[in-house]
Protein backbone atom coordinates (compact mmCIF):
# COMPACT_ATOMS: atom_id res chain seq x y z
CA UNK A 1 0.00 0.00 0.00
CA UNK A 2 1.73 3.30 -1.09
CA UNK A 3 0.06 6.38 0.80
CA UNK A 4 1.28 9.48 0.71
CA UNK A 5 1.54 12.58 3.04
CA UNK A 6 -2.28 13.96 2.57
CA UNK A 7 -5.07 12.35 3.82
CA UNK A 8 -6.63 9.18 2.88
CA UNK A 9 -10.27 7.63 2.81
CA UNK A 10 -10.64 4.15 2.25
CA UNK A 11 -13.23 1.66 2.91
CA UNK A 12 -12.21 -1.54 5.06
CA UNK A 13 -12.05 -4.58 2.88
CA UNK A 14 -14.05 -2.97 -0.30
CA UNK A 15 -12.74 -0.52 -3.03
CA UNK A 16 -10.39 2.84 -2.01
CA UNK A 17 -11.90 6.39 -1.78
CA UNK A 18 -8.60 8.99 -1.72
CA UNK A 19 -9.36 12.71 -1.00
CA UNK A 20 -6.33 15.53 -1.66
CA UNK A 21 -3.81 12.48 -1.91
CA UNK A 22 -1.45 10.80 -4.14
CA UNK A 23 -2.45 7.13 -3.98
CA UNK A 24 -1.81 3.81 -5.72
CA UNK A 25 -5.51 2.03 -6.14
CA UNK A 26 -5.18 -0.86 -8.74
CA UNK A 27 -8.26 -2.35 -6.84
CA UNK A 28 -6.64 -2.18 -3.35
CA UNK A 29 -8.06 -3.67 -0.03
CA UNK A 30 -7.36 -1.74 3.27
CA UNK A 31 -8.12 -4.74 5.95
CA UNK A 32 -8.58 -3.39 9.56
CA UNK A 33 -4.52 -4.77 10.08
CA UNK A 34 -3.83 -2.75 7.11
CA UNK A 35 -4.80 0.82 8.52
CA UNK A 36 -2.68 0.50 11.70
CA UNK A 37 -0.06 -0.77 10.08
CA UNK A 38 -0.71 2.56 7.93
CA UNK A 39 -1.37 4.82 11.09
CA UNK A 40 -4.99 5.55 10.38
CA UNK A 41 -8.01 5.60 11.99
CA UNK A 42 -10.98 3.48 11.88
CA UNK A 43 -14.13 5.31 11.89
CA UNK A 44 -17.34 3.68 11.22
CA UNK A 45 -15.97 1.30 8.68
CA UNK A 46 -13.55 3.69 6.88
CA UNK A 47 -9.55 3.76 7.29
CA UNK A 48 -8.62 7.41 7.85
CA UNK A 49 -4.57 8.26 7.28
CA UNK A 50 -3.18 11.29 8.09
CA UNK A 51 0.33 12.09 9.67
CA UNK A 52 -0.71 15.59 10.62
CA UNK A 53 -1.45 15.82 14.87
CA UNK A 54 -5.24 15.44 15.18
CA UNK A 55 -6.97 16.83 17.13
CA UNK A 56 -4.73 19.76 18.61
CA UNK A 57 -4.40 19.88 22.26
CA UNK A 58 -6.55 22.79 23.02
CA UNK A 59 -5.57 25.08 26.58
CA UNK A 60 -8.38 25.26 28.92
CA UNK A 61 -10.43 27.09 29.82
CA UNK A 62 -13.51 26.34 27.63
CA UNK A 63 -16.37 28.51 26.61
CA UNK A 64 -19.89 28.04 28.31
CA UNK A 65 -21.76 26.85 25.75
CA UNK A 66 -25.25 29.08 25.00
CA UNK A 67 -27.28 26.93 22.29
CA UNK A 68 -30.28 28.85 21.21
CA UNK A 69 -33.53 27.98 22.74
CA UNK A 70 -35.54 29.40 19.21
CA UNK A 71 -34.76 29.78 16.01
CA UNK A 72 -35.86 30.65 12.19
CA UNK A 73 -35.68 28.11 9.57
CA UNK A 74 -35.81 28.84 5.86
CA UNK A 75 -37.93 26.87 4.09
CA UNK A 76 -40.35 27.63 7.19
CA UNK A 77 -39.75 24.06 9.26
CA UNK A 78 -40.78 24.46 13.08
CA UNK A 79 -37.21 24.14 15.23
CA UNK A 80 -36.29 21.26 17.03
CA UNK A 81 -34.09 21.94 19.90
CA UNK A 82 -31.89 18.81 20.04
CA UNK A 83 -32.12 17.83 16.20
CA UNK A 84 -30.10 18.69 13.28
CA UNK A 85 -33.34 20.10 11.63
CA UNK A 86 -32.49 18.48 8.09
CA UNK A 87 -28.98 20.25 7.88
CA UNK A 88 -27.26 17.22 6.58
CA UNK A 89 -24.46 16.89 9.51
CA UNK A 90 -21.36 15.29 8.20
CA UNK A 91 -20.74 11.85 9.04
CA UNK A 92 -17.96 11.06 11.50
CA UNK A 93 -15.60 10.27 8.75
CA UNK A 94 -16.14 13.14 6.92
CA UNK A 95 -15.73 15.53 10.28
CA UNK A 96 -12.33 13.41 10.51
CA UNK A 97 -11.47 14.88 7.25
CA UNK A 98 -12.79 18.28 7.93
CA UNK A 99 -10.91 18.78 11.06
CA UNK A 100 -7.87 17.32 9.47
CA UNK A 101 -7.92 20.09 6.86
CA UNK A 102 -9.32 22.78 8.53
CA UNK A 103 -7.53 26.11 9.57
CA UNK A 104 -4.55 25.66 6.92
CA UNK A 105 -3.70 28.75 4.65
CA UNK A 106 -1.12 30.04 3.71
CA UNK A 107 -0.34 32.53 6.31
CA UNK A 108 -2.59 30.85 8.47
CA UNK A 109 -2.53 32.84 10.93
CA UNK A 110 -14.33 44.54 10.53
CA UNK A 111 -16.28 45.84 7.69
CA UNK A 112 -12.73 46.68 6.89
CA UNK A 113 -11.88 49.84 6.16
CA UNK A 114 -8.32 50.63 3.98
CA UNK A 115 -6.99 47.02 5.65
CA UNK A 116 -4.91 44.81 4.09
CA UNK A 117 -5.10 43.02 1.03
CA UNK A 118 -5.42 39.17 1.24
CA UNK A 119 -3.54 37.02 -1.00
CA UNK A 120 -5.05 33.96 -2.77
CA UNK A 121 -4.91 30.99 -0.49
CA UNK A 122 -4.27 32.59 2.56
CA UNK A 123 -7.70 32.73 4.04
CA UNK A 124 -9.39 29.74 2.00
CA UNK A 125 -12.54 30.11 4.17
CA UNK A 126 -13.47 33.45 3.12
CA UNK A 127 -17.11 33.40 1.53
CA UNK A 128 -19.01 36.40 -0.43
CA UNK A 129 -22.60 37.04 -0.41
CA UNK A 130 -24.21 40.46 -0.26
CA UNK A 131 -22.79 39.98 3.34
CA UNK A 132 -19.18 38.53 4.28
CA UNK A 133 -19.02 34.56 5.81
CA UNK A 134 -17.41 31.70 6.06
CA UNK A 135 -16.93 28.05 5.22
CA UNK A 136 -16.93 25.61 8.23
CA UNK A 137 -17.63 22.18 6.10
CA UNK A 138 -17.86 21.31 2.08
CA UNK A 139 -21.63 21.96 2.98
CA UNK A 140 -21.95 23.95 5.80
CA UNK A 141 -21.51 28.16 6.09
CA UNK A 142 -21.50 30.52 8.76
CA UNK A 143 -23.02 34.33 8.02
CA UNK A 144 -24.59 36.85 10.60
CA UNK A 145 -28.08 36.36 11.50
CA UNK A 146 -29.09 39.96 9.93
CA UNK A 147 -27.44 39.61 6.73
CA UNK A 148 -30.44 36.99 5.89
CA UNK A 149 -33.57 37.51 8.14
CA UNK A 150 -36.51 39.24 7.40
CA UNK A 151 -37.81 42.45 9.01
CA UNK A 152 -40.21 43.18 7.53
CA UNK A 153 -42.43 39.90 7.54
CA UNK A 154 -45.45 40.00 8.88
CA UNK A 155 -45.93 41.23 12.03
CA UNK A 156 -43.44 38.66 13.96
CA UNK A 157 -40.04 40.16 14.43
CA UNK A 158 -36.50 38.18 12.81
CA UNK A 159 -38.47 36.08 10.73
CA UNK A 160 -37.23 33.51 8.12
CA UNK A 161 -36.64 35.04 4.97
CA UNK A 162 -38.62 34.33 1.67
CA UNK A 163 -37.89 31.57 -0.17
CA UNK A 164 -37.37 33.66 -2.86
CA UNK A 165 -34.79 36.37 -1.55
CA UNK A 166 -32.29 33.56 -0.45
CA UNK A 167 -32.78 29.70 -1.56
CA UNK A 168 -31.23 28.60 -4.80
CA UNK A 169 -29.49 31.88 -4.39
CA UNK A 170 -25.41 31.76 -4.29
CA UNK A 171 -22.43 32.17 -2.28
CA UNK A 172 -18.62 32.48 -3.55
CA UNK A 173 -16.10 30.74 -2.31
CA UNK A 174 -12.55 30.20 -3.06
CA UNK A 175 -10.69 33.15 -4.33
CA UNK A 176 -10.52 36.88 -3.48
CA UNK A 177 -11.63 39.29 -6.03
CA UNK A 178 -15.41 40.02 -6.54
CA UNK A 179 -14.94 42.64 -9.41
CA UNK A 180 -12.52 44.33 -11.67
CA UNK A 181 -10.09 47.17 -11.05
CA UNK A 182 -6.68 47.68 -9.90
CA UNK A 183 -6.56 45.38 -7.18
CA UNK A 184 -8.13 42.79 -9.10
CA UNK A 185 -7.05 43.15 -13.04
CA UNK A 186 -8.30 39.78 -14.01
CA UNK A 187 -11.81 40.21 -12.79
CA UNK A 188 -13.81 38.07 -10.36
CA UNK A 189 -11.93 34.55 -9.43
CA UNK A 190 -14.62 33.29 -7.71
CA UNK A 191 -16.82 29.80 -7.71
CA UNK A 192 -20.76 29.47 -6.24
CA UNK A 193 -22.46 27.16 -4.89
CA UNK A 194 -26.10 27.59 -3.94
CA UNK A 195 -28.14 27.89 -1.02
CA UNK A 196 -30.51 25.09 0.13
CA UNK A 197 -31.73 25.93 3.96
CA UNK A 198 -30.53 28.15 6.18
CA UNK A 199 -31.44 28.99 10.37
CA UNK A 200 -30.87 31.72 12.68
CA UNK A 201 -30.67 32.02 16.74
CA UNK A 202 -34.41 34.19 17.70
CA UNK A 203 -34.21 33.90 21.04
CA UNK A 204 -34.78 37.72 21.78
CA UNK A 205 -37.78 39.79 20.09
CA UNK A 206 -35.92 43.64 21.13
CA UNK A 207 -36.38 45.66 17.43
CA UNK A 208 -32.18 44.86 16.41
CA UNK A 209 -33.01 41.37 16.68
CA UNK A 210 -29.53 40.47 16.76
CA UNK A 211 -27.87 41.10 20.09
CA UNK A 212 -25.83 38.24 21.44
CA UNK A 213 -27.71 36.49 18.73
CA UNK A 214 -26.40 37.38 15.17
CA UNK A 215 -25.68 33.72 14.32
CA UNK A 216 -27.02 32.07 11.04
CA UNK A 217 -26.25 28.86 9.56
CA UNK A 218 -26.64 28.43 5.95
CA UNK A 219 -26.69 24.51 3.94
CA UNK A 220 -25.31 24.59 0.41
CA UNK A 221 -26.90 22.14 -2.45
CA UNK A 222 -24.20 20.57 -3.04
CA UNK A 223 -20.82 19.99 -1.57
CA UNK A 224 -17.71 21.76 -2.99
CA UNK A 225 -14.57 20.65 -3.40
CA UNK A 226 -11.84 21.27 -1.26
CA UNK A 227 -8.26 22.19 -2.52
CA UNK A 228 -5.52 24.59 -1.23
CA UNK A 229 -8.39 27.87 -2.33
CA UNK A 230 -10.91 26.20 -0.37
CA UNK A 231 -10.39 25.13 3.04
CA UNK A 232 -12.76 25.27 5.88
CA UNK A 233 -11.88 26.97 9.20
CA UNK A 234 -11.69 25.14 12.60
CA UNK A 235 -14.76 25.12 15.00
CA UNK A 236 -13.46 25.09 18.63
CA UNK A 237 -14.85 25.91 22.45
CA UNK A 238 -11.52 28.15 23.40
CA UNK A 239 -12.00 31.01 25.56
CA UNK A 240 -11.22 34.30 24.72
CA UNK A 241 -8.34 34.66 27.00
CA UNK A 242 -6.37 31.87 25.21
CA UNK A 243 -6.48 33.57 21.40
CA UNK A 244 -3.51 35.16 19.96
CA UNK A 245 -2.94 36.37 16.28
CA UNK A 246 -6.50 37.85 15.90
CA UNK A 247 -7.61 39.06 12.54
CA UNK A 248 -10.67 40.40 11.09
CA UNK A 249 -11.82 39.58 7.61
CA UNK A 250 -14.04 40.94 4.95
CA UNK A 251 -15.18 41.95 1.41
CA UNK A 252 -16.71 45.28 2.78
CA UNK A 253 -16.18 48.83 1.76
CA UNK A 254 -13.57 50.54 1.65
CA UNK A 255 -15.02 53.82 2.63
CA UNK A 256 -18.28 55.31 2.71
CA UNK A 257 -18.42 56.03 -1.37
CA UNK A 258 -16.56 52.69 -2.60
CA UNK A 259 -17.02 49.14 -2.37
CA UNK A 260 -14.10 46.86 -2.08
CA UNK A 261 -13.12 44.97 -4.98
CA UNK A 262 -11.15 42.46 -2.84
CA UNK A 263 -11.16 40.53 0.28
CA UNK A 264 -9.30 42.64 3.13
CA UNK A 265 -7.73 41.84 6.52
CA UNK A 266 -6.58 43.51 9.67
CA UNK A 267 -4.67 42.49 13.15
CA UNK A 268 -7.38 43.39 15.96
CA UNK A 269 -7.79 42.71 19.44
CA UNK A 270 -10.35 41.70 21.68
CA UNK A 271 -10.70 44.83 24.41
CA UNK A 272 -13.75 43.33 25.68
CA UNK A 273 -15.87 40.31 26.72
CA UNK A 274 -19.66 41.58 26.43
CA UNK A 275 -21.55 38.31 27.44
CA UNK A 276 -20.55 34.53 26.96
CA UNK A 277 -22.18 35.26 23.19
CA UNK A 278 -20.16 38.22 21.99
CA UNK A 279 -16.90 39.98 22.00
CA UNK A 280 -15.63 43.54 21.45
CA UNK A 281 -12.20 44.20 19.48
CA UNK A 282 -11.01 46.91 17.77
CA UNK A 283 -7.98 47.28 14.71
CA UNK A 284 -4.60 47.16 15.87
CA UNK A 285 -2.43 50.23 14.16
CA UNK A 286 0.43 48.92 12.61
CA UNK A 287 1.37 51.64 10.93
CA UNK A 288 -1.20 52.42 8.06
CA UNK A 289 -3.60 54.06 10.72
CA UNK A 290 -6.70 52.29 12.36
CA UNK A 291 -8.59 50.16 10.19
CA UNK A 292 -12.21 49.76 10.30
CA UNK A 293 -15.61 47.59 9.88
CA UNK A 294 -17.58 48.91 7.42
CA UNK A 295 -20.95 48.00 5.28
CA UNK A 296 -20.37 44.64 3.53
CA UNK A 297 -18.30 42.80 6.19
CA UNK A 298 -20.93 41.74 8.21
CA UNK A 299 -20.93 38.39 8.80
CA UNK A 300 -17.32 37.86 7.71
CA UNK A 301 -15.17 35.91 10.41
CA UNK A 302 -13.33 36.73 13.51
CA UNK A 303 -10.69 34.39 13.83
CA UNK A 304 -7.44 33.75 15.83
CA UNK A 305 -4.98 30.81 17.20
CA UNK A 306 -3.54 29.95 20.04
CA UNK A 307 -0.09 28.95 21.65
CA UNK A 308 1.41 25.87 20.09
CA UNK A 309 -1.11 25.84 17.62
CA UNK A 310 -0.37 25.07 13.51
CA UNK A 311 -4.12 26.01 12.36
CA UNK A 312 -6.49 29.01 12.82
CA UNK A 313 -9.76 28.83 14.49
CA UNK A 314 -13.55 30.88 14.15
CA UNK A 315 -13.35 33.04 17.39
CA UNK A 316 -16.55 35.04 16.14
CA UNK A 317 -18.89 36.96 13.39
CA UNK A 318 -18.74 40.20 12.69
CA UNK A 319 -22.25 41.85 13.84
CA UNK A 320 -22.19 45.68 14.25
CA UNK A 321 -20.13 48.56 15.05
CA UNK A 322 -17.14 50.87 13.21
CA UNK A 323 -14.17 52.21 15.39
CA UNK A 324 -15.25 49.24 17.51
CA UNK A 325 -16.59 45.90 16.39
CA UNK A 326 -19.19 43.80 18.23
CA UNK A 327 -18.37 40.13 16.97
CA UNK A 328 -20.93 36.96 18.28
CA UNK A 329 -18.34 34.89 20.09
CA UNK A 330 -18.83 31.62 17.54
CA UNK A 331 -16.90 28.84 20.42
CA UNK A 332 -20.13 29.76 22.63
CA UNK A 333 -22.46 28.34 19.94
CA UNK A 334 -20.01 25.08 18.99
CA UNK A 335 -22.07 22.32 20.40
CA UNK A 336 -25.60 23.68 18.70
CA UNK A 337 -22.94 23.89 15.18
CA UNK A 338 -21.87 20.22 16.16
CA UNK A 339 -25.77 19.12 16.87
CA UNK A 340 -26.56 20.38 13.35
CA UNK A 341 -23.47 20.28 10.74
CA UNK A 342 -22.01 17.22 12.40
CA UNK A 343 -18.37 19.40 12.41
CA UNK A 344 -17.24 18.62 15.76
CA UNK A 345 -14.09 18.95 17.49
CA UNK A 346 -12.16 16.44 18.57
CA UNK A 347 -11.17 14.79 21.94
Amino acid sequence: MKVSTGLCVALLTFSIVCVNASIVPDDLVITPDECKLAEGREIHGRCIVDPRNIPETKPGPKAQQVPPKDAAICPETPYNATGDNGFRPLTAAENYYVQSVCGIGEEPRTRIQNGRIAKRNQFPWAIFRWCSAVLISPRHILTAAHCVYNRHKGSAPCSAPFEKDIINQTANYGGTCVKKDQFCPQGFDMKSATIARVIFSREKHEPGCIDDNDIALILLNEDIELDDSVKPICISKLHPSNLIQLKDLGFGSVDSYHESSVLRYMTTRIIKIRSYREVVTKGVDIGDGFPQVRRGDSGGPLQATFNGSSRTYLAGLHSRGADYMISTYVPAYADWICQLTGVCELD
